[in-house]
């Protein structure tokens, strides 16, 4: 990422990630970014002229145990633990055999993608043509053979602690129905300096397709008030949410969880935004 930067002589940009693309994300705020953008406060993050200006992390990960617990934990009522006891058993019963190549096995992870990761039927060709180009190899060596548990390189990761260093703001972005629990995302926000959170109502883990409109805007929304100086933390999801809703009529009030407490904001429509960035 920094040998990309260089090559295209960015001096000005934002970083978007998505799933495992977050955690490279993070690695590259924490790792490479300048001293100035490392050392700037609250006060001063609009002042930066080069360099990274912020972070949008889509369905991130931080730590990989925690992201495997939220999925079974039974309070939740989006998760693996909300279905039926019969199906969570039988996928405990081929995990623990190991059974990753059967017809069973295969059938269940198919159908549940289509609960948790992209809930847009029939999938669009972007996705199936991204699915299709899947180095398995690599893939399973990072995430294991298995898609309800983590067991590859990545089965340590745990940035929690190092999350605090972050001084650009940061946008942290999930799905209702997302395998990025909101309970997950919620830990990384309350380490980060300068955050918001915004959960989108329709959507697994692929928001862009599920609620693309409504992604684009908020997204938007987050750079431009970065870009203009405005302050970031002020806004809580649901008001996030209604205010994109608002645009585009999307969403309905309710649709969103509030989690902080209330703050006034006019809604400003950005109806063209450029962004010399980067997308992983």
């Amino acid at each position: 990422l920094p040998t990309l930067i260089r090559h295209w002589k960015l001096r000005h940009y934002h970083v978007l990630g998505h799933s495992w693309g977050t955690i490279l994300a993070q690695l590259f705020a924490l790792n490479y970014v300048n001293k100035h953008n490392k050392n700037t406060t609250k006060e001063e993050f609009n002042t930066k002229e080069e360099g990274l200006q912020s972070l949008i992390l889509s369905g991130p990960i931080s730590n990989a145990q925690a992201y495997i617990s939220a999925q079974w934990n039974p309070s939740d009522q989006n998760n693996l633990a909300s279905l039926p006891p019969f199906v969570q058993h039988r996928i405990h019963a081929l995990e623990e055999s190991k059974a990753y190549d059967s017809m069973e096995y295969k059938a269940i992870d198919s159908v549940l993608s289509t609960f948790f990761t992209l809930r847009t039927a029939p999938p669009p060709d972007c996705f199936g043509d991204s699915a299709a180009g899947v180095n398995e190899e690599v893939y399973v060596g990072m995430q294991g053979a298995s898609e309800f548990t983590i067991s590859g390189v990545l089965g340590d990761l745990d940035l929690t602690s190092r999350l605090p260093e972050l001084s650009v703001p940061v946008l942290l972005t999930h799905g209702k129905y997302d395998t990025m629990r909101p309970s997950t995302v919620k830990a990384i926000q309350d380490q980060i300096p300068i955050s918001e959170r915004v959960m989108f109502p329709h959507s697994g883990h692929v928001s862009m397709i599920d609620d693309a409109g409504l992604m684009n805007d908020v997204v938007a929304s987050f750079i431009h008030r970065v870009e203009e100086g405005v302050e970031i933390g002020g806004m809580n999801e649901g008001e996030t949410t209604k205010a994109a809703a608002a645009a585009d009529g999307t969403v309905e009030e309710g649709d969103a969880v509030k989690d902080s407490p209330s703050h006034s904001w006019t809604w400003i429509k950005v109806v063209a935004a450029f962004l010399a960035g980067l997308v992983i």
